[in-house]
């Protein structure tokens, strides 16, 4: 059965989980009001800053340092749009640092199943949320799955992302030498 969820609903996920929160990217770009700003100072050519104060880092500290996992992998395209590098050099560079652990999978290597997923969340390997966008990458809801056998093909799914993907800081090595 599928649950559309409140934002309240879906926000409750995030300060009710216990061990673990995963989350599946798959889009080249999102569209977030809150990052608007920020993305076009980072479009301008603006130094990368210096510290992120941003709320979901605080969060990923606190979590983190309660011991619960937070992960994230996100399948992109190379070479990167510049919302992707964006999202890695002033985004995810530093909530890897709060204790994220962020993982990249290039679109081109994934099985066809794993290419057919759509954005997700699974909290706890109880919870799972597939997260609905419009074309512009406009959030549009959470949908609660409660079918045990769709939680368990995320689950596999995850674990199946996570073994092919290359983790952050291997990926700006990489990057940073080529």
């Amino acid at each position: 059965m599928t649950t559309v969820l409140t934002s309240e609903e879906f926000a409750s996920l995030f300060e009710s989980f216990k061990e673990s929160a995963f989350r599946l990217e798959t889009m080249d770009r999102y569209t977030v009001p809150e990052e608007a700003e920020e993305y076009q100072r980072f479009l301008s050519g603006e130094l990368v800053p210096t510290t992120a104060d941003s709320e979901w880092a605080q969060f990923v500290l606190n979590s983190t340092s309660q011991g619960k996992l937070i992960q994230r992998v996100h399948v992109i395209v190379l070479p990167l749009t510049p919302y992707l590098k964006y999202e890695i050099e002033w985004g995810y560079v530093y909530t890897s640092a709060a204790g994220e652990d962020i993982y990249l999978l290039d679109r081109a290597t994934l099985s066809p199943e794993l290419r057919e997923l759509k954005d997700f969340w699974l909290f706890d390997d109880e919870t799972l949320v597939v997260v609905r966008y419009d074309s512009e990458g406009r959030f549009l809801q959470g949908e609660r799955e409660d079918s045990v056998e769709l939680v368990r093909a995320h689950i596999d799914a995850r674990a199946r992302l996570v073994s092919q993907a290359i983790s952050l800081r291997s990926f700006l090595a990489q990057t940073r030498s080529a």
